[in-house]
């Protein structure tokens, strides 16, 4: 029986047939392949043997001996703080996943705001996990998990996501409340995909041939619907939530 502290599960190693584990390493490959075509980091986590089978060449840890020991790992990227609220939301988010069907856990993404040790400072990133492969017995083998930088304040704002589905489940006091999703309008969602190219208000404007002021009222339409302050974490947010 293997206990992964930091992911607060149990699972024993025979639940992965022979012939999912002769698969690893094409999963290591596919996770290697996604890491070089995103701007996020992606890890490759296997909560049975608990440890990483891929880490990026350019993360915290990458060039360290024991990188594959997640509880070593963690131990080195993250105040003791920041690992306990970890715990709770990932033993929250694998609980939750019992409540599902097997195709269901692997619709399912959890969002989670953390800040990790980088270069001796502590940097707010947002931190994504997806179900990758099941075992046997429906638990999860392997997720992918991807960081990227912040839109938030703060660390915390659990929230799991399903794909196509119009509502999301947010962490709170222990439990899982649903929430409709946030949407955004034709008009939002084409200010915000002009604004990723650098394009000003003024710009924007006489592309869509609206007035300058139309557009910067849209825009903080936008950053009171999602949160936010500015347009840099508006196209964050949207990118890490897939709203776009």
């Amino acid at each position: 029986m293997k206990r992964v502290n930091f992911i607060t599960t149990i699972n024993y190693a025979d639940c992965i047939s022979d012939q999912a584990a002769a698969f690893l390493p094409f999963y290591i490959k596919s996770a290697k392949a996604m890491d070089c075509l995103v701007s996020n980091r992606i890890l490759l986590i296997d909560y049975h043997d608990g440890y990483l089978p891929y880490v990026p060449d350019d993360f915290p840890f990458s060039n360290d001996n024991v990188v594959k020991d997640i509880d070593y790992c963690v131990k080195n990227i993250f105040s003791e703080e920041q690992i306990k609220d970890i715990r709770e939301i990932d033993s929250a988010f694998y609980s939750f996943l019992k409540t599902l069907s097997n195709e269901q856990k692997t619709q399912c993404i959890l969002h989670t705001d953390l800040c990790m040790f980088i270069n001796g400072n502590n940097t707010l990133l947002h931190r994504t996990i997806m179900p990758y492969v099941l075992d046997v017995n429906g638990d999860v083998w392997l997720s992918l998990c991807a960081f990227t930088f912040s839109s938030r304040a703060n660390t915390g704002n659990a929230i799991i996501k399903m794909k196509r589905s119009k509502c999301h489940y947010q962490y709170n006091n222990g439990c899982w409340n649903i929430s409709t999703n946030t949407e955004l309008t034709e008009i939002e969602s084409r200010i915000l995909s002009l604004s990723t190219t650098g394009l000003s208000a003024r710009q924007i404007g006489s592309f869509m041939h609206l007035s300058e002021a139309t557009i910067k009222s849209h825009k903080q339409a936008i950053f009171k619907k999602l949160g936010v302050l500015n347009i840099s974490q508006a196209i964050s947010y949207v990118a890490n939530y897939d709203l776009l």
